[in-house]
């Protein structure tokens, strides 16, 4: 998926992670991991992490070790924005959002034309318990790139299931659907279905 920025590959891997209620299947609960997005028929790869097995003590050791190598790199060379998403990026994926806040902010706070690491921090703030912050990412995302569907889709569902904003979430998903009338959510429901029912008045 081309982006208009500077091809960033670790943040291009991750544009495609957002969140999805599963109301039809869990009354509401989220997913608590990375999904794909199916947009016109065209599946985006991401790495989906249904269950999570113990992790043995050298892996362990492994994952800290690049951890404390990306946040040396990154100390070491602060006016780099690249170091900052790539420990953002390494700290997202093992669901330290915590963590992961901080490197994207400084990232952004560098050069704040990347509406995939915009992204990445509005699914952060979700999963640290913001989602208002998590919509003003998304914001930021669509305001360095309109086009962004992906935090487009996160905002709508953030203001819907978070917010208790379906209006809100109802005009975030209209104008996904302005840009790409076949999008589909990760489970295969069409996101004109979610309007649909939205506009008379159904729970999603």
């Amino acid at each position: 998926m081309a982006k208009n920025r500077v091809q960033l590959e670790p943040v291009m891997r991750r544009n495609s992670a957002i969140l999805l209620a599963v109301a039809t299947f869990l009354g509401g609960l989220f997913l608590g991991f990375n999904i794909s997005f199916f947009l016109n028929s065209e599946k985006q790869t991401v790495s989906p992490v249904v269950s999570i097995a113990p992790v043995q003590p050298q892996a362990a050791q492994s994952v800290a070790g690049g951890m404390d190598a990306l946040l040396a790199r990154a100390e070491a060379n602060p006016s780099d924005p690249h170091a900052w998403i790539d420990l953002g990026n390494a700290y997202f994926d093992a669901g330290k959002a915590a963590e992961a806040i901080p490197a994207y902010e400084k990232a952004l706070a560098l050069n704040p034309d990347h509406p995939d690491v915009w992204t990445d921090l509005g699914v952060m703030y979700r999963r640290a318990g913001q989602p208002q912050k998590a919509v003003e990412s998304f914001d930021r995302a669509l305001l360095a790139q309109p086009s962004h569907q992906t935090a487009r889709f996160n905002k709508g569902i953030v203001l819907y299931y978070d917010l208790k904003d379906a209006a809100g979430a109802l005009q975030s998903w209209e104008l996904l659907l302005q840009g790409n009338p076949g999008a589909t959510a990760p489970d295969g429901t069409p996101i004109r279905t979610m309007v649909d029912k939205l506009k008379a008045g159904q729970p999603l």
